[in-house]
């Protein structure tokens, strides 16, 4: 996994990010290994935002 340093860090993250926009739609199993996939590959860079965990019912 190739990785980059953020500007003004001591970082080493990697350049593929996990952003588990719609990961309240799996189940714990589920939950446990995309991040256990992601982390055996080298992804140590995961998008926490907090519009993910939001559900906009119309």
């Amino acid at each position: 996994m190739k990785t980059f340093t953020p500007p003004q860090t001591n970082l080493n993250a990697s350049n593929v990010v996990l952003g588990p926009m719609r990961i309240s739609d799996l189940d714990d199993q589920e939950v446990r290994t995309l991040i256990g996939t992601a982390r055996d590959v080298g992804i140590n860079f995961f998008d926490h935002a907090d519009v993910f965990s939001l559900t906009i019912a119309r």
